[in-house]
């Protein structure tokens, strides 16, 4: 067995554990993005007995006002929300929020799990099914990242953009070399 064929068996072997624990993920990320979806319809149709709930709780003090403070939802909407006792359509919209954004974490790891299926199936990683399902991917990665930073994403995208550049030079010499043979 020579070199090359090792590292191609390596490749293989790494992109099959890769898959397995991609696809675990992307199964619990779809179940509880399904589940926060769910809750927050629930929440949404009990919201008079929520709302009258979470205000006895709030005078009480069992609840802080400030319970959804630094979450996803904007701050200031979520606290008037709050004080003019909607805690159920507060709630209802951070689940939504969330639901949302764990589904599409859940399709973002779908085709990075079909880049390492193409990975495992072919005899080189520099494919061109491979390089198309890596641009659905770094994209979605950018547009994740340029969420928290319009700085950080640029640099991300760059660097993915850099990555994907080698990915297409590797196709090229491979295409090269499958010519040659």
């Amino acid at each position: 067995m020579n070199e090359t064929t090792f590292k191609i068996d390596k490749i293989r072997k790494t992109s099959r554990i890769a898959l397995i624990l991609v696809n675990i993920i992307k199964i619990l990320l779809a179940v509880v993005a399904v589940a926060c979806l769910l809750s927050g319809a629930v929440i949404l149709g009990l919201r008079e007995e929520v709302n009258s709930g979470a205000i006895r709780m709030l005078d009480d003090g069992f609840l802080r006002r400030d319970i959804f403070a630094g979450q996803e939802m904007k701050r200031d909407v979520c606290m008037t929300l709050i004080q003019n006792g909607h805690v159920a359509e507060a709630l209802t919209g951070y689940l939504f929020m969330t639901g949302a954004m764990l589904a599409a974490i859940a399709v973002m790891f779908h085709f990075i799990g079909r880049v390492f299926k193409d990975m495992r199936e072919s005899y080189s990683p520099f494919q061109l099914s491979v390089i198309k399902k890596l641009k659905i991917v770094f994209v979605l990665i950018t547009l994740f990242t340029l969420r928290s930073s319009l700085l950080i994403g640029a640099l991300t995208g760059v660097a993915l953009w850099c990555v994907l550049q080698i990915f297409d030079y590797g196709c090229e010499l491979q295409r090269e070399s499958d010519e040659t043979l």
